[in-house]
């Protein structure tokens, strides 16, 4: 799905693999709506992710524009 391949894309160019916690992301067994931080709507589509004083560093992939219905985006206290 479009979403978690953006989802992906983040994890990978902000050092998710460094994060304070990264429960369930890339888990190709649970949906993205299950990874930490991570909030979706009853359709499945990313409204909220939530990763404050998490140890996040690097860049914020660009592709994070195509998570459409984002509301909130939460990256405080990082990198």
């Amino acid at each position: 799905p479009p979403e978690r391949n953006v989802l992906q894309d983040i994890y990978k160019s902000a050092k998710g693999q460094e994060w304070t916690t990264s429960s369930l992301w890339l888990s190709e067994y649970e949906s993205y709506c299950e990874w930490h931080g991570v909030k979706c709507n009853e359709k499945n589509h990313t409204v909220k992710l939530e990763l404050p004083n998490n140890a996040l560093s690097g860049t914020l992939h660009p592709d994070v524009a195509n998570l459409r219905l984002l509301e909130f985006l939460d990256l405080s206290d990082n990198e």
